[in-house]
């Protein structure tokens, strides 16, 4: 949906009412947060400013419908009042890492502000409620800015968002 915001203007999450909810409970009160939860929290809290065109390179795959499927794919969001240039970026692998090389010749010198992956070896790992944070983000210490080259190492299957900001 992001990089299609000159397009779309507005979207809603019918899952919040369906079998695969974001925010789970247990008659009486429990409740705790599916791993789709986060992407959504994320992007609501970090998703504000201007929608950039990414040019990626990236390895691809095929399927019966379709032909060179990207395993990156990325959104990128700049906050030109604040000065902060926010990623989202999905590793669609299954089973390698990808390393993200991002070029930021074009902005003023950044520096990493937050780095964070949601990955689970177990692709069909939940959260429960003995287990609820079973699967949540976690600070990504794979990540390295050197001048105006970011370096990223994304897990397979995994949900990344990375924020960058003014030195």
């Amino acid at each position: 949906l992001i990089n299609n915001a000159d397009r779309v203007k507005i979207a809603c999450i019918a899952q919040l009412v369906n079998v695969i909810a974001p925010i789970r409970t247990k008659k009486g009160g429990a409740s705790w947060v599916q791993s789709i939860f986060y992407p959504f929290l994320q992007i609501s809290t970090h998703g504000r400013g201007v929608v950039l065109t990414p040019v990626i390179e990236s390895p691809t795959y095929e399927t019966f419908l379709r032909k060179s499927i990207p395993y990156l794919t990325c959104s990128c969001i700049f906050d030109g009042e604040n000065g902060v240039l926010k990623l989202f970026a999905v590793n669609r692998h299954l089973e390698e890492s990808l390393e993200l090389l991002l070029d930021l010749s074009s902005f003023d010198p950044l520096k990493i502000l937050e780095c964070s992956t949601l990955y689970h070896p177990d692709l069909k790992a939940v959260n429960t409620l003995e287990k609820p944070d079973n699967i949540a983000p976690q600070i990504n210490e794979k990540a390295h800015l050197d001048t105006q080259l970011l370096t990223v190492e994304l897990p397979s299957a995994s949900w990344n968002m990375i924020r960058l900001g003014r030195v």
